[in-house]
C-alpha cells in the first residue's frame, strides 16, 4: 500500500460513530470558547467577518540586559538610563547585579539601583576581579520592570589606563538572544580576542560557535570543541578566539547560535596583551543583505580605516559607498568586490577619496546605482553578509582601536547612557530626501534638566555635531530621536590613544501585539 493512501480503520462502525461524536464535541467546545473569547467583540456582518483587525502597541513592561565582559580591576563604569519618551505602567522593580564567576563563592552582588525614567544611575570603578584574559569575567545582569522598562539602556565603559587597561572601550550591553555575529577580530599582529557567553536564565543553554578566518571556516579539533557548548543556569563560558584560530590568518569572524535556551554574548578585542596598543568591544550583529556602518571619524594623524567582510553562505558580489559630505563609490585599490564563501576579506579604506571627513560606509550589491543601495547578490540571488569597520588612531601618548558595527536606521530613540569623554555625534542620511532628528543630552544628577536641539541631515550626506557636557554635569545620556526621514547615528568619543565608537540602535520601548480575529473556522476539521 502506498504511504500516501489513507489506511482503513480496524475499529469497526461503532468506533467510527464514536469518533464522529468526539469531533462534534471538539467543535462544540471550540464554538463555546469562541463565544467567550473571539466573540467578546460586537458581531461583525457577513461581509466583514474575515476583515483584518488592527494590532495594538504597548509599552515594554520588563527588560533584561547583560554585560558579559567585565575584566578590569577597578576601571569599569556601568551606567543605566530610561528615557521618558514612552510612559510605562506598573510597579518599578530594578536589580543590577554582578555575577562573581572568578571567585570560589560564585555569589552575586548588587552594584546599583537603576534610576527613575529620565535620570542616570551609575556604578563607577566596578572591578572585574582580573586583568588577565585567561581568567573568567564577572558579568553584570540588569533587570527592570514597570515604568523603568521602556527603552532601558545599560552602557559599559572601560576607562583608559596602562598596560592591559590601555585604551578606552564602550558598548551598550545587550539582551539575551539566540543568534550573534562578530567580525573583524584580531587584526593586529599580536591580537587577543575574547568571546564571553553568559546564561542569565534559570535553565541550561547550549551553543554552537563557528570561527571563520581568511582561509575559511575553522576545522579540526578546535572547531569540534566549540559545538554543543553547555552553559548551566547563571554561568558563563569564554573563549580566546585568537588562540583557537592558531596559525590561521586574522581577522576572524565568529557566529554564535544558541540551539537550546538563550545566551548573552560579547567580544572584547585587544591589540596586544599588556602592550598598551588599544582595545575595544566588537558589537554583535545580524547577517543582512545590505550593511550601514556609521561613525567613521574625521581623520587624525596616523589613522587607519579597515573593513572586514564575510559572506558565510556562498560567494557574493558587493560594492562600497562612502557617505560623507556627499555620497561616492570609494576607490578600494585591488579589492574586486568579490567575496569567497566563508572567507574573511579585508579592505583598506584609508586612502579612499574624502577619507578625511566624518562618514558612514554602506555595503551594497554590485549592481547598485549612484543613488541606490541594492541587496548584495550571490549565485542564487540576494545573500546575507556581515562586516565591521576598524578605526586605528595614535598620538604622542599611544594608540587605540575602535570598531563600528552595522546597524539599522533609527525608528525610535537611540541611546548611549555614558558619555564621559569629549564626543561627536554623526548622523547619516543614505536616502534621497532630507531627514530631521531631535538630540537630547540628559545630565547626571537627581533633578536633571535635559538640553535639546534639532539637527537637519541633507540627503546622501553625513553631518557631525560636537557634544558638550551640560553645565554642572560630569556625564550625560545621549538620546537621538528621529523626527522625519531615515537616519543612522553613532557616537564617537575621544581621539588618538583614547578612542571608542558606538553605532546607535533603536531602544526597545514598545511591543506590538497581534490582533485576534473572530474567525474560528480554523478550529473546525475541514474534511
Amino acid at each position: 500500500m502506498s504511504e500516501n493512501q489513507p489506511k482503513q480503520s480496524r475499529l469497526g462502525p461503532v468506533a467510527g460513530v464514536g469518533r464522529r461524536i468526539q469531533v462534534a464535541g471538539v467543535v462544540i467546545i471550540a464554538i463555546l470558547v469562541g463565544l467567550g473569547y473571539g466573540y467578546a467583540r460586537p458581531a461583525a456582518s457577513a461581509s466583514t467577518a474575515h476583515s483584518a483587525l488592527s494590532a495594538t502597541t504597548s509599552p515594554v513592561d520588563s527588560a533584561e540586559v547583560v554585560c558579559p565582559v567585565v575584566k578590569d580591576l577597578k576601571n569599569t563604569n556601568i551606567t543605566t538610563f530610561t528615557p521618558t519618551t514612552v510612559a510605562g505602567t506598573g510597579t518599578a522593580v530594578e536589580t543590577v547585579t554582578q555575577l562573581s564567576q572568578s571567585s570560589s563563592s560564585g555569589q552575586s552582588k548588587t552594584i546599583l539601583t537603576a534610576g527613575a525614567p529620565g535620570t542616570l544611575a551609575s556604578a563607577q570603578g566596578v572591578s572585574g576581579s582580573s586583568l588577565s584574559i585567561n581568567d573568567p569575567s564577572d558579568p553584570v545582569v540588569a533587570k527592570v520592570s514597570g515604568p523603568d522598562a521602556p527603552g532601558f539602556t545599560v552602557t559599559e565603559s572601560l576607562a583608559g589606563g596602562s598596560g592591559a587597561e590601555a585604551g578606552v572601550a564602550s558598548e551598550n550591553c545587550g539582551s539575551p538572544d539566540t543568534d550573534f555575529w562578530f567580525t573583524g577580530l584580531g587584526t593586529d599582529k599580536d591580537p587577543f580576542a575574547l568571546l564571553n557567553l553568559v546564561n542569565a536564565d534559570s535553565i541550561p543553554a547550549s551553543v554552537n560557535i563557528t570561527v571563520y578566518t581568511t582561509n575559511g571556516a575553522l576545522t579540526g579539533n578546535s572547531a569540534t570543541a566549540l559545538q554543543g557548548v553547555t552553559l548551566t543556569a547563571g554561568s558563563e563560558s569564554y573563549e580566546l578566539i585568537s588562540t583557537l584560530a592558531g596559525n590561521q590568518n586574522a581577522p576572524y569572524a565568529v557566529h554564535v547560535v544558541a540551539t537550546v535556551g538563550r545566551v548573552s554574548a560579547a567580544v572584547l578585542d585587544y591589540d596586544g596583551d599588556n602592550t598598551g596598543r588599544g582595545r575595544d568591544f566588537i558589537g554583535a550583529q545580524k547577517a543582512a543583505s545590505t550593511l550601514v556602518m556609521p561613525g567613521i571619524p574625521q581623520a587624525e594623524d596616523n589613522e587607519k580605516v579597515e573593513l572586514s567582510l564575510l559572506a558565510p553562505d556562498g560567494p557574493a558580489s558587493v560594492s562600497l559607498r562612502w557617505v560623507g559630505k556627499s555620497t561616492i563609490t570609494p576607490a578600494t585599490g585591488s579589492f574586486s568586490g568579490e567575496l569567497d564563501e566563508g572567507k574573511v576579506t579585508t579592505v583598506d579604506l584609508s586612502t579612499v577619496a574624502n577619507a578625511g571627513e566624518y562618514a558612514a560606509l554602506e555595503v551594497c550589491g554590485s549592481s547598485s546605482g549612484a543613488n541606490q543601495c541594492l541587496p548584495v547578490t550571490g549565485d542564487n540571488g540576494p545573500t546575507d553578509v556581515v562586516g565591521e569597520v576598524e578605526i586605528t588612531q595614535s598620538d604622542n601618548s599611544g594608540q587605540d582601536t575602535a570598531y563600528i558595527t552595522p546597524v539599522s536606521a533609527l525608528t525610535g530613540d537611540g541611546i548611549v547612557a555614558d558619555n564621559p569623554l569629549a564626543s561627536v555625534l554623526t548622523l547619516t542620511n543614505t536616502g534621497t530626501s532630507t531627514a530631521t532628528v531631535k538630540v537630547t543630552l540628559t545630565p547626571n544628577g537627581k533633578s536633571p534638566t535635559p538640553v535639546t536641539s534639532t539637527v537637519t541631515v541633507p540627503a546622501g550626506t553625513t553631518v557631525a555635531q560636537p557634544l558638550t557636557t551640560p553645565k554642572g554635569a560630569s556625564d550625560y545620556a545621549l538620546t537621538v530621536t528621529p523626527v522625519s526621514g531615515s537616519v543612522y547615528a553613532a557616537r564617537i568619543a575621544g581621539t588618538g590613544h583614547q578612542l571608542t565608537i558606538q553605532s546607535m540602535s533603536t531602544a526597545a520601548e514598545t511591543v506590538t501585539i497581534p490582533a485576534v480575529d473572530q474567525d474560528v473556522s480554523g478550529l473546525v476539521p475541514q474534511n
